[in-house]
């Protein structure tokens, strides 16, 4: 309790500690419940979402419950600075910018996992920590825009984008190291379907992989011409 430890064979188990446990999904439920954690789900998600974010968070709901029995309940924004002491985490979707921190505030024994804010030019989505691999992957599944900003590596002058790759982008086909409008552009991962990796000079992005790649601020339209075809 209060801290994380790699456990050994002597390492002894109480009540309340948090065990994070890596197992296929067929003997996970056995494992919980040899660990007393059967019954009820184990986390409790708020989802408050803002005006224009009900559907979303509905579909992150159903997405958090079908994907890992996590028991998710969608609350208006009005209530964000009510979340009761059993709920482990909170995600914001479409809220105001500063309402994480209000969150924080009102309810300081509940972890803030993932701020959506609105309008886009907020704060972005937060980098998460441990039950927010969780949140990432559901908010995932969620629909996501071709061409997307994920961040600033140097503040109006580099940043950081995912874009899903078209049928006829210029830079498409070709090993990477043969691309000229690629130079200037940094590369920091490719995914086709479920396989994510760092990229090779010889490797060349197909259709409908993803791009994870660093390059001037404002430069979406060049990434649309190389990566889509638009």
């Amino acid at each position: 309790a209060g801290k994380a430890i790699a456990p050994s064979a002597r390492a002894e188990l109480a009540p309340d500690d948090r065990v994070l446990l890596v197992a296929n999904a067929t003997v996970a439920a056995d494992a919980a419940a040899r660990l007393g954690a059967g019954g009820e789900s184990s986390v409790r998600v708020a989802i408050i979402a803002g005006p224009d974010a009900g559907a979303r968070a509905e579909r992150l709901a159903a997405a958090l419950h079908g994907e890992a029995d996590v028991e998710a309940e969608v609350l208006p924004a009005k209530q964000a600075q009510g979340i009761p002491a059993s709920v482990a985490a909170v995600i914001l979707l479409g809220t105001p910018a500063g309402a994480g921190e209000r969150v924080r505030s009102a309810s300081p024994g509940v972890r803030l996992v993932a701020v959506d804010a609105d309008p886009p030019g907020g704060s972005g989505v937060s980098r998460l920590t441990t039950e927010e691999v969780l949140a990432s992957a559901a908010l995932s599944m969620l629909p996501r825009p071709p061409v997307e900003r994920l961040g600033s590596i140097e503040p109006g002058a580099l940043d950081v984008y995912r874009v899903e790759a078209g049928e006829g982008g210029d830079w498409l086909g070709v090993p990477l190291k043969e691309v000229p409008g690629l130079r200037g552009w940094t590369i920091l991962a490719i995914q086709a379907g479920r396989n994510t990796h760092m990229p090779h000079p010889q490797d060349a992005i197909g259709p409908k992989e993803v791009v994870i790649i660093a390059g001037p601020t404002g430069s979406e339209a060049a990434l649309r011409k190389g990566l889509r075809g638009d």
